[in-house]
C-alpha cells in the first residue's frame, strides 16, 4: 500500500499595536505630537501571509510504482517513486523534482548513517527552471541510508523566500522494507 498526503494551511497573522503607556492626549506639545505620530504609524496592521505545509510520502517497493508528488507547488515540487532494485531485497528510491522559475538556493545536506558520519554537504547557487528530473538511487538489502537536508531558496523574479526541511531514505531492513519523503515548508 502506498500513501502520499499534502497537507497545507494558509495563516494570515494581524498584530495589533498597543498604546503607548502613560501617555495622555489633554494637552498635546511637541514632543506628544511626534509621540502620536509614530504610534499612528505602528498601529496600521503589520500582516504576515505565509504558506505552511507539511508533506509526506511513504511506500512500499511496487513494480512501475508511478511518480507519486508530496510537494506539487512551490518554487522547488518534490515527488518519489519507490521499485524494486536491481537484486532481490534491493530498492530503486527515486526523488522527482521540478523548478518551475530560476532560484537561487543554500542547502545543507546530511547523509544519516551508523558511525563513522559522513560530515554534511553544503553548497549554494542558483537554479534554472526545469520540467520533472529524476534523481534514483538502488539501495542494497540490508541497508537504511536515510538523509537530512535543509534548503533555503529565493525565487529570482520575485525575491520570495522559501525554507524547507527534508527527511528521505528508503530501508531494506526488517519485514516491512520501504522508501519514504517527508518534510515542512516554510
Amino acid at each position: 500500500m502506498v500513501t502520499a498526503s499534502f497537507l497545507g494551511t494558509h495563516h494570515a497573522i494581524v498584530l495589533p499595536s498597543t498604546p503607548t503607556a502613560g501617555v495622555s492626549m489633554a494637552k498635546p506639545d511637541r514632543a506628544l505630537k511626534a509621540n502620536r505620530a509614530r504610534r499612528v504609524h505602528r498601529e496600521q496592521p503589520v500582516r504576515w501571509d505565509r504558506a505552511r505545509s507539511r508533506f509526506s510520502f511513504v511506500g512500499t517497493p511496487t513494480p512501475a510504482d508511478p511518480v507519486h508528488s508530496a510537494l506539487p507547488i512551490g518554487p522547488f515540487q518534490l515527488g518519489a517513486s519507490c521499485r524494486p532494485g536491481k537484486s532481490a531485497g534491493d530498492i530503486a528510491f527515486a526523488l522527482f523534482v521540478t523548478i518551475p522559475a530560476p532560484l537561487e538556493y543554500t542547502q545543507t545536506l546530511e547523509p544519516i548513517s551508523a558511525p563513522p558520519q559522513e560530515a554534511p554537504f553544503i553548497s549554494e547557487g542558483t537554479e534554472p527552471a526545469r520540467p520533472l528530473t529524476e534523481a534514483s538511487t538502488n539501495v542494497e538489502s540490508g541497508k537504511s541510508p536515510e538523509t537530512w537536508g535543509t534548503i533555503v531558496l529565493t525565487d529570482l523574479a520575485s525575491g520570495t523566500t522559501t525554507w524547507l526541511q527534508l527527511w528521505y531514505g528508503a530501508t531494506t531492513v526488517g519485514t516491512s522494507p520501504h522508501c519514504y519523503l517527508k518534510g515542512i515548508e516554510l
